[in-house]
């Protein structure tokens, strides 16, 4: 009888730990992703009852409009964006919920002022999609830093760069579809080529639902720097070899094909768009920031903005020796 009770009392102490540990897990924000993430992935369930918002009535909220393209005129945007939940204030700002269980960053940890401002995840399927669209070279990354440094939330990527994420961008390990990150870096079809099927050039702009930012930098520049990357990575500088000959000259006339389509696409089809400049932003980088704030509706924090004011360049901002052969 002894042994009984024993062998009851071990069976009943491993049914409670199995409990928990299940209880532990349904409460673990991640849980579900992980456990739907391949799923997700082949699917658009996520947003397939995503909230559009009309421009002209804020507030105001209908049914989404399945719109074709292909019927569209063209330079004719829709005049319809994409929304999420404002409901608690009357100031049209986004409401953010923080996902505290997440892993944070520190963009200016040891510097005087700034210790303290971490940037974190939203809780999943709280934030609306939105791209950061840009071709190749552009500054995206660099964009990147300042829009998670200034708002305190991760930007996602529908790539997957192991580099980054070692520097701090987290959101590289998300899937688009996450609703966790402010905005999306993209370059859409730029990387493969232009295609010739016009519904294949907006695909990519499709799953933001025309909802973005567009990040435009002089084309000789942009070539230039994406030639870098292609060559020497993130922050390496190519040789004087890359830049002459019939490859060089290929690679010109064919990008730029790319690179004015792609902006015309999104300027033109996009619901929702802001444009960038890359100069304006090296120009005036507080101005610009206040009108990406303003776009995707957060409220501008004082302390983060004096202290982006102060750390512009981040990590990852190619710094090009004034005695390159190429510069003009």
């Amino acid at each position: 009888m002894h042994l009984f009770l024993k062998t009851l009392y071990m069976l009943t102490v491993m049914v409670m730990t199995g409990m928990m540990m299940v209880l532990v897990l349904l409460c673990t924000p991640d849980f579900h992703m992980r456990l739907s993430h391949g799923f997700y992935r082949q699917t658009d369930l996520t947003y397939s009852q995503f909230v559009m918002q009309s421009l002209d009535n804020p507030g105001i909220y209908v049914a989404e409009v399945s719109v074709d393209v292909e019927e569209l005129p063209e330079r004719v945007p829709v005049k319809r964006e994409a929304a999420w939940d404002y409901s608690g204030n009357n100031t049209g700002y986004l409401k953010i919920h923080l996902d505290y269980g997440r892993p944070q960053h520190e963009p200016w940890a040891g510097k005087t002022g700034c210790m303290g401002l971490r940037v974190g995840f939203a809780r999943r399927r709280t934030l609306p999609r939105t791209a950061l669209a840009s071709f190749p070279g552009s500054g995206n990354t660099w964009l990147r830093y300042l829009i998670q440094s200034a708002t305190g939330l991760f930007t996602g990527s529908v790539y997957i760069d192991r580099e980054l994420a070692a520097k701090g961008f987290y959101g590289e390990n998300e899937i688009p579809e996450c609703g966790c990150t402010i905005v999306v870096k993209t370059h859409g079809y730029c990387l493969g080529g232009l295609p010739e099927d016009r519904e294949q050039r907006v695909k990519d702009m499709d799953k933001f639902f025309g909802r973005g930012l567009l990040l435009l930098r002089n084309p000789y520049d942009t070539l230039i720097a994406y030639r870098n990357y292609l060559s020497a990575g993130h922050l390496g500088v190519a040789g004087p070899a890359a830049f002459r000959g019939a490859d060089w000259a290929r690679f010109v006339y064919g990008q730029m094909d790319v690179w004015r389509a792609y902006a015309l696409d999104w300027i033109t089809l996009g619901r929702s768009v802001l444009v960038v400049h890359y100069e304006h932003l090296l120009e005036d980088p507080q101005r610009e920031l206040h009108n990406i704030l303003q776009f995707l509706r957060l409220r501008p924090e004082r302390p983060r903005l004096q202290c982006v004011m102060t750390n512009l360049d981040g990590a990852f901002r190619r710094a090009t020796p004034d005695n390159i052969f190429y510069r003009l």
